[in-house]
């Protein structure tokens, strides 16, 4: 997993309304294999970098109640093997007792976007990562940028805006100043890094009509494995985005290997305190 651009399947926490301001929440990001059977039932789990056997025995066995739409080949229901990526966000009271479990952003194998950026020739002509605001930096802060992007025929980036942003390694705020900060720092490195990218116009052409995506952009300081601090700062949506179907867009991040019957994207697991 790159540690300072990746496209690995994340959308941040969204529509969390009962959130206690006390409450503290770190994210954590678990990747692994699955296997789907013909019927559509989870046959098999195998879940990384996870060190607590609890933890993974529960993902694991949460993991195991999704249902998908069967894979068929020729007509023919098969079993499928996939990579796939999640986020887990733990929230714990002013007692640090755990109260949530919230799995988050489940990625099946890479989206078309993140596979025009993996293939051994990549489609991609051009692009940046974009730069690590210095400020952040000395401080350790890090981010996860969701950029939604419209790519014209050409193959160049003809919008972009902010869809989702999140602090990390950063405390529990999400006071005005903080989202001053990260929208100045991280949200316009983001949106001035991705603003650079194109495409080949070949492969806009298969893309869809409009081509629109979310490409998350990672700053991070390490590996994105372990806890971090989180911090979901509310984003005002563009008007060209508010006027688009933000859910299609991000069904456009999923994979068409395997699709859930239910998306667990914000499903929230109460532990009983």
């Amino acid at each position: 997993m790159k540690k300072v651009l990746t496209a690995a399947l994340l959308l941040a926490l969204s529509g969390h309304a009962a959130a206690d301001e006390k409450m503290k929440r770190f994210i954590g990001y678990i990747d692994g294999d699955i296997t789907v059977g013909a019927d559509g039932t989870v046959k098999a789990v195998a879940l990384n970098n996870i060190k607590d056997a609890g933890l993974r025995a529960f993902l694991v066995s949460q993991v195991k109640t999704w249902e998908f739409y069967p894979m068929t080949v020729g007509g023919q229901a098969q079993d499928v093997s996939s990579t796939f990526t999640f986020n887990v966000v733990a929230a714990f009271d002013a007692g640090n007792k755990l109260q949530e479990i919230i799995i988050n952003d489940v990625l099946i194998a890479p989206n078309p976007l993140e596979a025009s950026l993996r293939k051994e020739r990549p489609e991609v002509v051009k692009r940046y990562a974009p730069k690590y605001p210095s400020d952040a930096l000395k401080k350790g802060i890090e981010a996860r940028v969701h950029v939604a992007v419209q790519i014209s025929p050409d193959g160049k980036v003809s919008d972009a805006a902010i869809h989702k942003l999140a602090l990390l390694n950063a405390g529990h705020r999400d006071d005005l100043g903080a989202r001053a900060f990260a929208e100045k720092s991280f949200g316009a490195a983001a949106l001035a890094g991705i603003k650079r990218w194109q495409w080949s116009p070949e492969w806009v052409a298969n893309c869809g009509n409009p081509c629109v995506g979310v490409l998350p952009v990672d700053f991070t300081v390490s590996a994105l494995y372990g806890w971090r601090s989180y911090s979901e700062i509310p984003v005002q949506p563009a008007a060209w985005l508010m006027a688009a179907d933000i859910k299609e867009i991000d069904q456009k991040q999923r994979s068409e290997l395997v699709r859930l019957k239910d998306n667990p994207s914000g499903r929230i697991i109460n532990t009983g305190g």
